[in-house]
């Protein structure tokens, strides 16, 4: 069975031209759009959503405009109650250059298990706001 991927391509005139590929080429393409999507998806998640974790007090306006009001007064309510050492941990899990639990914890010179706890931890606290 061969393998065949149509593309679609959009013009800013509005017209949509339809391309079918095959065999390498196919799966090539297709690979090329899945890490695509895939970065596009990490951005989404790294730069917007737990962007928030670095500075939750100041907020720019597209952050605000699309977060609600109510889950971004809990939101800061949450990491009120968080202390430094918490904050660092989800800024370096989940922050713009994120780590691995196991590199947070060899920077630390902690078990990869303590970072877990911690994390445990963090997330029971900010849990009791949402």
């Amino acid at each position: 069975m061969e393998n065949k991927y149509i593309s679609k391509y959009r013009f800013v005139t509005g017209e949509v031209v339809k391309v079918e590929l095959s065999g390498d080429i196919a799966n090539e393409v297709r690979n090329i759009d899945r890490l695509e999507a895939n970065a596009a998806r990490r951005y989404r998640y790294h730069e917007v959503y737990l962007n928030a974790a670095n500075d939750y007090s100041t907020w720019n306006a597209w952050v605000v405009s699309e977060i609600d009001e109510e889950i971004r007064c809990s939101f800061e309510k949450a990491m009120a109650e968080l202390t430094d050492e918490q904050r660092d941990l989800i800024d370096a899990l989940f922050g713009v250059n994120p780590m691995t639990e196991k590199q947070y914890a060899e920077t630390l010179g902690i078990s990869q298990q303590a970072v877990a706890k911690r994390l445990k931890k963090i997330r029971k606290i900010i849990s009791k706001f949402f």
